[in-house]
């Protein structure tokens, strides 16, 4: 226990493993396999995943364990109290977190969606509530997952249309002007024709600025001039009589 005691305190960076030899009788000849075994599965662990401080850690704990290992005064007591320390060691890292930035990315672009002009958006909102941000980076991928899967949703939208009401009327007044009657009715003509039918909600005010463009060449437009021809001759007419001949 007294051994024991001291490898504790050795893995709080309190002593190095190595002082340990200091408090236990040498007893050559001890079993290393398990030591060994334990070096190796520590050796071939990715330190890469890990934060910096627990990478060296770990790195620190396996020189140690290397020193124990090659030292032949080493006890029994003290390889196996190295064993139950390295493994300690490996158990207790502490992995990078993930990358949950395409993540946050895909939940900004969703969250600009307004839930009220979405036929589905239970299908985003089920995307939104899958995410789950307490993974480490061993993870990975299901991260990416998740950001797939809002970025996905978002694609796979269904929005409702836009309202063409105002248009359809505006249409409506311009077929029944007889354009025959009108100087510029080619105005009216290329802005009906400008109309582009299935928008959806989201272009709401693109198909009110095309029923917009219809009123205004409507009311722009020019007459031609009405035919006085008859008019005149009728005065013609007049002015030639002889009003002297005539009682009223």
């Amino acid at each position: 226990y007294f051994v024991r005691d001291h490898i504790a305190r050795a893995y709080s960076n309190k002593i190095h493993i190595t002082e340990l030899e200091a408090y236990a009788k040498v007893l050559p000849g001890a079993n290393k396999a398990k030591l060994r075994a334990a070096i190796e599965a520590a050796e071939a662990f990715d330190t890469s995943l890990l934060q910096d401080e627990s990478a060296n850690a770990l790195e620190t704990m396996i020189a140690e364990a290397k020193a124990i290992y090659d030292d032949a005064q080493a006890t029994q007591e003290v390889v196996d109290a190295t064993v139950v320390a390295l493994n300690e060691s490996i158990t207790n890292v502490i992995y990078k977190p993930a990358d949950y930035s395409k993540v946050f990315e895909a939940i900004e672009t969703a969250t600009k969606i307004e839930s009220g002009i979405v036929k589905n958006y239970q299908l985003l909102s089920d995307a939104l509530n899958a995410v789950v941000l307490d993974k480490d980076i061993r993870e990975q991928a299901s991260v990416d997952a998740m950001a797939k899967a809002i970025t996905d949703a978002v694609a796979a939208l269904e929005y409702y249309p836009a309202i063409y009401t105002n248009v359809n009327v505006a249409i409506e007044l311009a077929n029944s002007i007889d354009e025959s009657l009108c100087t510029n009715f080619d105005d009216v003509t290329a802005a009906v024709k400008a109309v582009v039918e299935g928008k959806d909600i989201r272009y709401q005010a693109e198909v009110n600025a095309m029923a917009r463009a219809i009123y205004d060449a409507i009311n722009a437009l020019e007459y031609k001039p009405a035919d006085y021809t008859s008019v005149n001759e009728a005065i013609a007419a007049v002015n030639a009589l002889n009003k002297d001949e005539y009682t009223n």
